[in-house]
């Protein structure tokens, strides 16, 4: 993008301030990569600390963040933000472990109610403190945002969120028992990772073409602005599918069958043995 950008820079009479705007919208969501990269290098660490502190290590998390939250914004030293990156990220990726550890199949819906309402409550708490912005994505205001660097509202937000997904997964897995969600599931999830890193340049792409053609822009917020919003993401995600077409297959495995001959031998075996026990 950044070649296009160049490109287009020279070859027409383009204001540059919106192409170089539109090339750093695009390019935005390649920050996950950086973050995933980290996660997944540290994450022996991160389930050590989980099997030694297991609540504890995500306590510390958290008020980690909150402690460079305070530095950046009443000590004022901005620097130390960029620590967030990594502990508000590794919050999030903590919790997991007690959905791998099955932790979390031992709880009941109270407990999760419990943890969805402390996260949301912090969060509505932390939003209207008159410092940090409402909008958990990046959106100009006049208050604090939420993710260059993330804040300790990401971290009340994943507490919130993985409570209401534990809350809802009895019901997902009796949808997931039908083939053809659970074929549209996985379908979805070999492209996911593709949807993600493109969708921004898809929706640039379509307000370069909509826009133009006289697309209505009723003012944010309105109803105007709602009813539209199901024609605008129809519309997008028609942008978005030539993105998918052209590199989600770099997303796939070259050769997923002869993996999962490999994989069912091993768990056969093991059939057929506690079978014969």
């Amino acid at each position: 993008w950044m070649v296009l950008t160049f490109v287009l820079e020279n070859a027409f009479t383009l204001p540059p301030e919106a192409l170089r705007a539109a090339t750093q919208l695009m390019g935005a969501p390649l920050w996950f990569l950086g973050v995933y990269l980290l996660v997944v290098t540290v994450t022996p660490v991160m389930v050590s600390l989980h099997e030694r502190f297991r609540a504890r290590a995500v306590v510390g998390l958290a008020l980690a963040a909150a402690a460079i939250d305070f530095a950046r914004l009443a000590l004022e030293v901005p620097v130390i933000g960029v620590l967030n990156f990594a502990v508000v990220w590794l919050f999030v990726h903590q919790l997991g472990f007690f959905c791998a550890d099955g932790t979390f199949n031992r709880m009941g819906r109270a407990a999760f109610g419990t943890m969805a309402g402390a996260g949301f409550g912090a969060l509505v708490a932390l939003t209207n403190i008159g410092v940090y912005s409402r909008s958990m994505v990046g959106v100009n205001d006049d208050m604090v945002g939420n993710n260059a660097p993330p804040s300790v509202c990401i971290c009340a937000l994943a507490l919130a969120m993985v409570g209401v997904a534990m809350l809802l997964r009895p019901t997902a897995s009796r949808l997931l028992t039908d083939r053809r969600i659970w074929a549209l599931t996985i379908g979805v999830n070999t492209i996911i990772m593709t949807a993600y890193l493109w969708h921004l340049s898809a929706m640039v792409l379509g307000v370069l073409i909509m826009y133009p053609l006289g697309f209505p822009q009723p003012v944010t917020g309105t109803l105007a602005w709602w009813t539209l919003r199901p024609v605008w993401l129809a519309s997008l995600t028609v942008f978005l599918v030539p993105f998918l077409i052209a590199l989600g297959r770099f997303e796939r495995p070259r050769s997923g069958r002869p993996s999962i001959r490999r994989n069912a031998a091993p768990v056969a075996a093991q059939s057929k043995e506690n079978h014969h026990a």
